[in-house]
């Protein structure tokens, strides 16, 4: 039987979390139409033996690879290229999916004929009760609907790999492929895709939910004060495709946003990582690149720090943190 989706699982040194997660997962009423792709990135512990256990167990459902490490954008190409589903998502092997909703999304997708198809999140924090269903309006609807790119909000930004899922062809043919042994490549992965779509649906079912608060994690402060010139370097590749490859201006609108707030962002992180001097030469000569590469980005950001560091000639770093 022809499968409808494939769920391209990233895994790294996560079995305390992917025996869950595949448990949850083969509960599904749509098993014969799901195709669960689990993707060792190079891991050390036992999470390939875990997957290929479930492969065993459910040989056509779920299919263990194992591959020399080379990141979540590593990953993220090869699911692509080994999806067997008409529709194509992702799934951090820490996270989980919501297993009622992913059934009913799975009907709806049967009949779907759109490029892309966003549904809502929510997040959940690791060791906590706490739970964040973020707001969307796009999302505020009691049954599926195809939507036009106009009526995709500038902010809240919808556009989040948590919230979406491609047509498998589309990124096939395309040839998609995601930077390796990078962080923070969800950003690549996202407008590389989006780009490809003309036609969009909308659905209200929660799917995808989000750990927050595991330790390591790139979004973390640990994470980002150990990779923040791989989040630079991200920020300025997808700030330059927006400009050269995006042809449409509401997408183009739609990531403009999300990258100069996501520009605000990484001055106030470097501000509060300290005042040495590879933070200090970080935050100027991004600040010089932005000026000249996207000078209208550059206009908008009114962070006091930065204002400061502006006017003085980046002298008075340690003073400029203060106001952060």
């Amino acid at each position: 039987m022809k499968k409808t989706l494939t769920i391209s699982i990233a895994t790294y040194n996560v079995e305390s979390y992917l025996q869950e997660l595949l448990d949850r997962l083969l509960t599904s009423k749509r098993l014969d139409l799901l195709d669960i792709l689990v993707i060792d990135d190079g891991g050390t512990d036992r999470s390939l033996e875990i997957a290929k256990s479930f492969s065993e167990k459910f040989p056509s459902v779920v299919r263990a690879f194992h591959k020399e490490n080379g990141g979540w954008g590593s990953t993220v190409t090869a699911g692509i290229k080994l999806a067997h589903g008409k529709y194509f998502r992702l799934l951090d092997g820490d996270d989980l999916y919501d297993v009622d909703a992913l059934d009913k999304f799975v009907d709806f997708l049967n009949d779907c004929e759109t490029d892309a198809v966003l549904s809502p999140y929510l997040k959940f924090f690791e060791d906590s009760d706490v739970i964040e269903k973020p707001r969307n309006p796009l999302f505020e609807i009691e049954a599926p609907k195809r939507i036009n790119v106009e009526e995709i909000p500038v902010a809240p930004f919808t556009l989040e790999t948590y919230s979406l899922t491609f047509r498998t062809d589309l990124l096939q043919d395309a040839n998609v492929e995601i930077t390796e042994r990078c962080f923070y490549t969800d950003n690549e992965y996202v407008a590389k895709s989006v780009n490809l779509c003309e036609t969009f649906s909308v659905v209200p079912y929660r799917v995808y939910q989000y750990r927050l608060g595991r330790a390591g994690q790139s979004v973390s402060a640990e994470g980002m004060k150990k990779h923040y010139k791989e989040f630079e370097f991200i920020l300025k590749k997808m700030l330059s495709y927006t400009r050269d490859c995006i042809k449409n201006e509401k997408l183009k609108e739609i990531f403009y946003k999300r990258y100069g707030a996501l520009s605000y962002y990484y001055f106030e992180t470097l501000l509060k990582m300290g005042a040495e001097r590879q933070y200090v030469d970080s935050c100027k000569q991004f600040d010089i690149w932005l000026k000249e590469e996207f000078n209208f980005i550059y206009s908008q950001i009114r962070y006091v720090p930065i204002m400061i560091l502006r006017k003085t000639g980046y002298r008075f770093y340690t003073l400029a943190r203060l106001f952060r």
